[in-house]
């Protein structure tokens, strides 16, 4: 059923002319209410688009029968995977300069709110980021953001400011993965690459 309902979605995604996805979608659970252009519609999912002719994007929230319940417009190119966390959705944007944002649109009331991540190199190429409560205060309601680009990780609180970066000297590297690898009650990032596999506790420390 899932597979069906991703080649719908697909396929409406596909008959939008000059823009492209290179992310996930983002399917919910259940059907979210959000609030676009002075109504409240029903979504069961959501993708990003970036336009190929200028640096405008667009969120495209569909229904239950794949059907295109409303858009959200953005000045900035969406440049991450979205999360849906607390009735919003939270993704990396960049602008004409190459400085990348964290993004957040609000379900409640469609406000977007854009925090300047200046620890970000320009040629940065971010891969995923994900929500996750590495520090030992932190909790499933309050976690993370681990943003993984070819070659680094980031570590930062939900407005972008940032507890470490690591340079991870790997090539080609994969996403991160995430378990108590030292079995101190903490989860450790994992990432595996072309030529070694590097392991980081919730500081930053090499383990």
């Amino acid at each position: 059923a899932i597979n069906k309902f991703t080649d719908s979605i697909m396929d409406t995604v596909f008959s939008v002319n000059n823009f492209k996805t290179n992310f996930p979608i983002l399917i919910f659970p259940n059907s979210e209410e959000v609030y676009l252009d002075s109504n409240t519609v029903s979504a069961k999912a959501v993708v990003g688009l970036n336009n190929t002719t200028d640096e405008t994007s667009e969120l495209i929230f569909l229904n239950e029968n794949c059907e295109n319940a409303g858009n959200l417009l953005l000045s900035k190119k969406i440049s991450s995977n979205l999360i849906f966390f607390e009735n919003s959705l939270y993704f990396v944007t960049k602008d004409n300069d190459e400085k990348h944002f964290l993004t957040i649109a609000n379900f409640a009331n469609s406000d977007l709110t854009f925090h300047q991540m200046s620890m970000f190199d320009n040629n940065d190429k971010i891969t995923a980021i994900a929500f996750v409560p590495l520090n030992p205060e932190s909790t499933l309601q309050n976690p993370e953001m681990i943003i993984s680009t070819e070659n680094k990780i980031y570590v930062s609180d939900l407005n972008g400011n940032i507890s470490f970066k690591k340079d991870l000297n790997l090539n080609k590297s994969a996403n991160p993965t995430f378990a108590d690898i030292d079995n101190n009650g903490t989860l450790d990032i994992l990432i595996g690459g072309e030529n070694k596999f590097i392991a980081l506790d919730y500081k930053g420390n090499v383990l």
